[in-house]
């Protein structure tokens, strides 16, 4: 397998913002908080097959320019890594919505390292990241797909940055239009 996509880097390392937080679903040997710089968090690509279907489509969290992001990083053994590239590609690229490009991050104890990320590929048709606050409440709303609903996947995002005491704003908002009648 081939994991040199941008400068010929091979980083142990994979960078956690949506799901990946909460179910990685692969074999690390260390996860911290970290925090990347130049993208941030938004619930901007279309999801038709996790959280929605071709008919209703629902919407996941992706990194567009501009910010920061806080998350988890995951370190991976040299073992391992083939097969964690392989697994994530498989489940991250399944529309090629997101591009996996290496990117510095800085661990919760100032390490600076390179990790895979999975960036939105902007000009991808399920990319949205300008809609209003409207459409992403009936994206979210409408949404159930092969991994659940979802508004569920927003608060599970929203659960885990609490557990990692970060508060994001502009998703508890997102999720308070949701749950308005």
């Amino acid at each position: 397998m081939n994991n040199h996509i941008s400068n010929n880097i091979i980083s142990n390392w994979v960078f956690a913002y949506g799901s990946l937080m909460w179910r990685p679903n692969f074999k690390y040997s260390e996860m911290i908080p970290a925090v990347i710089n130049g993208w941030q968090r938004d619930m901007c690509i279309i999801s038709i097959h996790y959280r929605g279907t071709s008919s209703k489509p629902g919407l996941v969290s992706g990194l567009k320019p501009g910010g920061s992001c806080q998350g988890r990083a995951y370190k991976v053994s040299d073992k391992d890594l083939n097969d964690v590239v392989k697994y994530l590609d498989a489940r991250e690229l399944i529309t090629n919505v997101y591009t996996p490009e290496y990117k510095e991050i800085v661990l919760k104890d100032n390490r600076i390292v390179k990790a895979r990320v999975y960036i939105s590929n902007v000009s991808h048709k399920h990319y949205v990241g300008n809609i209003s606050e409207n459409e992403k409440v009936n994206f979210l709303r409408q949404g159930i797909g092969s991994e659940g609903r979802s508004i569920e996947y927003l608060k599970n995002i929203i659960e885990q940055l609490s557990k990692l005491e970060i508060v994001d704003q502009g998703l508890i908002h997102l999720l308070q239009l949701c749950n308005k009648p």
